[in-house]
């Protein structure tokens, strides 16, 4: 057999000073050698810790530089639970607005918005009524009203547009008494 030569089994380069090459699994052959940094590259990529061909478990020491203290400092550990519990707070209130929104505010404006439709569009009709405008107490059941289409002007009769969008006191009154 032919002496191989050996090469990446990602990059397909060879091994340089800067970058030797591992076999970090039992794969054997000319897949068998891999850079450090492509199967770092290879794992995040395919989110799996072992290998695809083999299925060997890879294993990882951390390395430190020597100059690094044994114990990680007070100060960055409290940075560190400071900051993720300001980012469990941010998410969580980010969760109750659109809560909020979605189950109440949204809600509530839909009903009022088709509250307003149907009021308004329940005055638009009636000009000839004893009530100058408000609906009778027996409204559904009554056989005289009659339905004109009228012009949304003040000299109407029944609705008057300019007194119900210009005092906004008029239309909040109407939606409070349901």
């Amino acid at each position: 057999m032919e002496d191989e030569q050996e090469i990446c089994r990602v990059c397909r380069s060879e091994s340089t000073p800067d970058h030797p090459l591992f076999h970090p699994c039992k794969c054997s052959g000319s897949i068998r050698f891999i850079h450090q940094d492509c199967l770092s590259e290879w794992l995040t990529h395919s989110k799996k810790d072992y290998c695809e061909l083999c299925e060997y478990r890879f294993t990882f020491t951390p390395i430190y530089k020597e100059d690094m203290p044994r114990r990680l400092p007070l100060k960055v550990l409290f940075r560190q639970f400071f900051y993720r519990l300001g980012s469990l707070i941010k998410t969580l209130l980010r969760g109750l607005i659109v809560t909020t929104v979605w189950l109440i505010v949204l809600p509530l404006f839909t009903l009022w918005t088709w509250r307003l439709c149907f009021w308004t569009g329940e005055r638009i009709g009636y000009t000839n009524d004893p009530n100058n405008g408000n609906l009778p107490e027996n409204h559904p059941s009554q056989q005289n009203t009659t339905f004109v289409e009228t012009s949304p002007s003040s000299s109407s009769p029944g609705f008057n547009f300019e007194t119900f969008f210009t005092n906004p006191g008029s239309a909040w009154s109407f939606l409070n008494k349901r």
